[in-house]
């Protein structure tokens, strides 16, 4: 079973209509096309959002021309954020600028911990988010425990 939160003044209605609101959903590359991934996801969609998912092949050439800036731009193109930390807990550079970007735009953060979505405030999290060069270690110790 999904436990969600529908918030924003989002109804079960307004879901069966087709009206979704689009929430971005940060998360690590570590879980790009994993359990983990398509499990957030369904959380994500069962609180009434349609998911932007930058792991998308319609989003490579996006990102190879304008880099960390193309994500940020998504960001502002949505209705909301969701993020999901690294399984260690911590929160990569990446995700941490787009949670920043949305905090700044006014766009509501929430965090898919599990299988249950929360509304949070993206100003908290600053203290779990890791340098690049950290962030860069974390996934090669991730990628590298996943290999053995």
């Amino acid at each position: 079973m999904i436990c969600v939160y529908l918030l924003n003044g989002v109804t079960k209605k307004e879901v069966l209509m087709g009206n979704h609101p689009r929430c971005y959903f940060a998360h690590h590359i570590t879980d790009y096309g994993t359990p983990r991934e398509i499990d957030a996801i369904a959380v994500i969609e069962e609180a009434g959002f349609e998911v932007d998912n930058p792991n998308l092949p319609e989003h490579d050439e996006g990102y190879k021309a304008h880099g960390m800036d193309y994500f940020l731009g998504l960001v502002a193109t949505c209705d909301a954020l969701a993020l999901q930390r690294f399984e260690t807990g911590e929160i990569g550079a990446g995700v941490g600028k787009e949670v920043s970007e949305a905090v700044t735009l006014g766009i509501p953060v929430y965090e898919v911990v599990g299988n249950i979505l929360t509304l949070i405030d993206g100003n908290t999290i600053h203290e779990s988010v890791l340098s690049v060069d950290a962030t860069r270690a974390l996934i090669r110790a991730l990628r590298s425990a996943r290999e053995s």
